[in-house]
């Protein structure tokens, strides 16, 4: 027979003990007392702060509550605990409810606690409660014969449907059926379980719960049929959570352990959207967006909101007023308030696939909002000026190119824009996978249609990707070298890397062929059909695959967009080099493109058709069986991403 040791602990008071053996508590001292282990695991001390042994103050009954449960910890063993709570009264006569626990390591250990507790009643005739007269000295821990049977009562569960299940005080159950039956009805969940209840902090958390009297019964039944079904998952700590909210919500300055403590939530695959917006909400956040309240405290929680539930970026950008800020030289406070607080948070936040994976639902957003452009560029002259970020001013920038260009047939850059975020440049970039060119540069060559001011940008979307520090800037302003090798890396890209090719869809889980050989075309009649036809046959061709997948979003993952569908197209072929200029059929393109286009598309139907290597033309038809492949290539490829509309999984 296996002996374990049951450690305690207690409610830390300053008790005042009358002649009679009675106490009353003269304040409590914010410290456990009677404590027997050496160190209370942290685990256990969490579960208690985050209420999951509370009772309802207040509910108080004449016989004591006892409460049971697994408490797991990630880094050492988990624990099975049962606090004995009872009511007691401070010297003025006030009611109070007084904490006794019992732990033993080990979750499978709840049987041999209650076994003891039940021993104990039998000798003392009443059960183990708070007892200030007591003294437990350090590291004697109570030993116990283990034992591991116990059996549940069949008709408990045989009626149980749903859980909690919350049992009429008409009906009473031992500690040992109780245990049993929460235990049977776990399902791989922890077991936890409440005997002689009259009122919980967290009823929905418990698998069975004896009622204390019919009162009791209403009064949870009630709760748990009102308390929202979000709960807080098993291995989150919601008061830690709640604490690094609101010191980030307090102060400009971040503290890298703050956030720490969130960015290991947002690690966390049981950490879903809803949950996230309880917390928020609880914090404030709903009341703002509704009420239009304004202080920095708000400021800064709803960015923080917006950068761990992307979905909120319209209503976020709605509450700062972005839009009208478009005549206005200045940017106004609430929108300075955020950009300092981005600044600050940039260094401290770790590298974050969930960002990754919130990528593409933000480019899916971007035309929902439409922010004029103007503040766009104000607030990349903000970062620069005022907060001397020259890596979120650079990020600013270019994203207002990017968004530009999208709208610009010509992809051309006014030159004061231009040269903020290339000073060093030649006049041709490649932003985020688009080939964009200064007005000077088209002038040189002999373009004289510079198209309007466009205004449709996205302002904060570069938050959520600057936010996290070196990786997505790193991966987003990485700036390829042009198909004719002669652009140069300005000295001001930050984190750039000229060693690997630009993909601004770097989350796309494609099979990459970029390593296959790209056969040129045989000069003479075939490579001059493929030239001949390639504006007039195989750009309309390729523009129809784009579309038409664009289209088809029932049949692809969500958070698809057309970048993700360009880039799963030039993976497709083998060359993920390419570049999609090429494909507005409002300019001429530039001929070294325009060859790689077709080299690597003649590389394609070789693949496709080894055998005969003949029907390998450089140019794709409408129909036939070049077009239908690669498209059914294209979406296969698709179809292999992950692309999570949500920034949290779960």
């Amino acid at each position: 027979m296996t002996s374990i040791q049951i450690h305690e602990f207690s409610t830390g008071i300053r008790p005042q003990i009358n002649a009679d053996g009675s106490w009353v508590s003269l304040g409590f001292t914010g410290q456990y007392m009677n404590v027997t282990i050496n160190a209370i695991p942290h685990a256990v001390e969490r579960s208690i702060a985050n209420k999951e042994f509370a009772v309802a103050e207040g509910a108080f009954g004449d016989q004591p509550a006892v409460i049971g449960r697994v408490v797991l910890d990630s880094t050492t063993s988990d624990w099975s605990v049962v606090a004995v709570v009872s009511r007691g009264q401070d010297e003025k006569g006030r009611s109070a409810s007084f904490y006794r626990y019992f732990l033993c390591e080990g979750r499978d250990n709840l049987l041999n606690i209650v076994l003891w507790m039940e021993e104990y009643e039998r000798k003392n005739q009443c059960k183990p409660v708070f007892n200030p007269s007591e003294t437990k000295v350090l590291g004697q821990a109570t030993p116990f014969n283990a034992q591991n049977t116990s059996y549940p009562p069949k008709e408990l569960l045989q009626n149980s449907t749903s859980t909690p299940i919350i049992i009429n005080s008409d009906k009473r159950y031992s500690l040992q059926q109780i245990n049993a039956s929460a235990a049977a009805l776990a399902n791989g969940q922890p077991v936890a379980w409440a005997f002689n209840a009259e009122a919980l902090e967290k009823p929905l958390s418990f698998i069975v719960i004896q009622a204390a009297s019919e009162r009791a019964y209403q009064i949870l039944q009630r709760a748990a049929a009102n308390t929202p079904k979000v709960q807080t998952p098993l291995v989150v700590d919601e008061q830690a959570l709640k604490s690094a909210i609101k010191s980030l919500m307090g102060s400009s300055t971040v503290k890298p352990e703050v956030v720490g403590i969130i960015a290991e939530a947002l690690s966390n695959k049981q950490v879903n959207q809803q949950y996230w917006e309880n917390l928020f909400d609880g914090q404030g956040a709903i009341n703002a967006i509704r009420q239009k309240i304004y202080s920095p405290q708000m400021v800064r929680l709803l960015t923080l909101r917006t950068l761990i539930i992307p979905q909120k970026l319209g209503e976020y950008l709605d509450w700062l007023e972005i839009k009208n800020n478009a005549n206005k030289r200045d940017l106004n406070s609430n929108i300075t308030c955020s950009l300092e607080f981005q600044a600050n948070l940039i260094p401290t936040l770790p590298d974050s696939s969930i960002v990754q994976n919130n990528l593409n639902y933000l480019f899916k957003q971007i035309e929902v909002y439409n922010p004029p452009a103007n503040v766009l560029d104000n607030i990349g002259d903000y970062c620069l000026d005022k907060l001397h970020n020259r890596e979120l001013a650079l990020l600013y920038y270019r994203f207002a190119i990017y968004f530009t260009a999208r709208t610009n047939k010509n992809n051309v850059i006014s030159d004061k824009l231009f040269k903020k975020a290339f000073s060093n440049s030649r006049g041709q970039e490649n932003v985020f996978g688009r080939t964009v060119y200064s007005e000077q540069y088209r002038r040189d060559q002999g373009e004289s249609d510079v198209p309007k001011h466009i205004v449709i940008v996205f302002v904060l979307l570069s938050f959520f990707l600057g936010g996290l520090g070196g990786f997505v800037l790193s991966e987003m302003t990485r700036e390829p070298q042009t198909a004719t090798n002669n652009a140069k890396t300005p000295p001001d890209a930050v984190g750039t890397d000229m060693s690997q090719p630009s993909n601004p869809n770097n989350n796309l889980n494609i099979t990459a062929s970029n390593n296959n050989q790209i056969t040129p075309i045989p000069k003479g009649k075939k490579q001059k059909d493929a030239f001949d036809k390639f504006e007039k046959v195989t750009i309309p061709v390729i523009n129809k695959i784009i579309n038409d997948l664009d289209k088809q979003e029932k049949s692809l993952p969500d958070g698809v967009t057309r970048l993700n569908i360009i880039a799963a197209l030039k993976e497709t072929l083998g060359n993920s080099n390419l570049n999609e200029s090429v494909l507005d059929s409002s300019i001429e393109p530039i001929p070294e493109l325009k060859n790689d286009w077709i080299n690597t598309i003649y590389s394609y139907q070789l693949q496709k058709q080894p055998n005969q290597p003949a029907k390998a033309e450089g140019y794709i038809l409408p129909t036939g069986n070049v077009i239908k492949s690669l498209k059914q290539d294209v979406e296969k490829n698709l179809k292999k991403t992950s692309i999570p509309v949500a920034p949290l999984g779960n």
